[in-house]
């Protein structure tokens, strides 16, 4: 049935779910979560750092694509918390080519970036699915994707994580970058990893 909506504050009350992870079904509405596919973290890893808060918002808040936001399992969710696809896939095995061609689809329209795991899982995943229901441009329509410069400098995506500290590379922008731990003035990033940031 439909979802049921308190008509006073709004708070969706009833309704029948399938989440698509794992194929539960729920009624009650206290049992799923909105899982955003590529998650906030996940997308501020990726490029998410450098948009307006406009873009951020309306990012957090996009329903105008299906592949975006998903109703599932809540505890589901909880395991995938703000995992890409080299560290957590959807317990429900027919369900993982679609998830990747969602996933794909959605770092493509935003304009995302892939770190390098992610991009040779996500890779080998299309291949194995055929590339039927997932992005086949994948090389494409994914920027940032380390390939190597004629110079032997890497094209990069500021703000990446990135690998080995101290690595050089340039942005499409033809900007030089540093792989390092902190940023330019001196302040470490979270967790001590790595980042692309202005040389």
């Amino acid at each position: 049935t439909r979802a049921q909506v308190d008509p006073i504050s709004c708070d969706v009350v009833a309704g029948d779910w399938v989440s698509p992870y794992d194929g539960a079904r729920f009624s009650d509405p206290s049992d799923i979560d909105i899982d955003h596919v590529v998650a906030l973290k996940e997308a501020w890893d990726s490029g998410a750092w450098a948009w307006s808060s406009a873009t951020r918002k309306a990012y957090a808040n996009d329903t105008s694509d299906r592949r975006t936001l998903a109703a599932v399992t809540d505890r589901v969710n909880q395991q995938k918390s703000d995992k890409d696809p080299s560290n957590w896939l959807p317990p429900l095995k027919s369900y993982i080519c679609t998830y990747i061609g969602d996933w794909v689809a959605v770092k493509a329209r935003w304009k995302l970036s892939m770190d390098q795991s992610e991009y040779g899982r996500v890779k080998k995943l299309v291949d194995s699915c055929g590339g039927s229901s997932v992005a086949t441009s994948l090389p494409s329509t994914v920027p940032s994707v380390a390939t190597t410069a004629p110079s032997g400098i890497k094209y990069v995506s500021p703000g990446a994580y990135c690998t080995p500290i101290g690595a050089q590379g340039i942005a499409e922008s033809k900007v030089s970058y540093l792989c390092a731990t902190t940023s330019a003035t001196g302040e470490p990033y979270a967790n001590g990893r790595a980042r692309w940031r202005k040389g």
